[in-house]
């Protein structure tokens, strides 16, 4: 496994799948969420309307990006309330995200922090990153020694 930190445009990362987290919200979406929105021709926004996106922990929706953009797969993740949001919330929802993942067979993932994490609770980059990678290495570990 290789872990990579790239400051890209998640618009343009090549990889089989794209994972976003999103709070737990009345509807609205804005930011990073916005723009994929708008690149996949408002999906999202029907998605969350429908309730098939709602934020809640843990929950998962999956959209094919059928070319729009340059990630294969877009996976939408719930982080729950923002109140209730602590590394540990995000480490869990990652693992949970790149078990799902796994099952699919895709040798490329992308995973999306959003920004209203650090701003929220004023969490750095570095813990930021930390979390995503153990909640990484948490879910995709596999024990195979017999």
């Amino acid at each position: 496994m290789r872990i990579n930190v790239v400051s890209e445009k998640c618009l343009n990362i090549d990889v089989d799948a794209l994972v976003v987290n999103v709070f737990e919200t009345e509807g609205s979406i804005s930011g990073v969420m916005q723009a994929l929105d708008i690149a996949l021709d408002g999906i999202i926004s029907t998605l969350i309307r429908d309730r098939e996106i709602d934020g809640k922990k843990g929950t998962t929706c999956l959209i094919h990006t059928l070319g729009l953009i340059a990630p294969k797969r877009v996976l939408v993740i719930g982080l729950g309330k923002k109140k209730d949001f602590n590394l540990d919330v995000l480490r869990g929802v990652i693992a949970e995200a790149c078990r799902f993942l796994r099952k699919l067979r895709l040798k490329t993932i992308g995973i999306l922090t959003i920004d209203e994490v650090s701003e929220l609770l004023a969490f750095n980059d570095q813990d930021l990153a930390c979390a995503v990678t153990e909640g990484s290495l948490l879910g995709l570990y596999k024990f195979d020694q017999y």
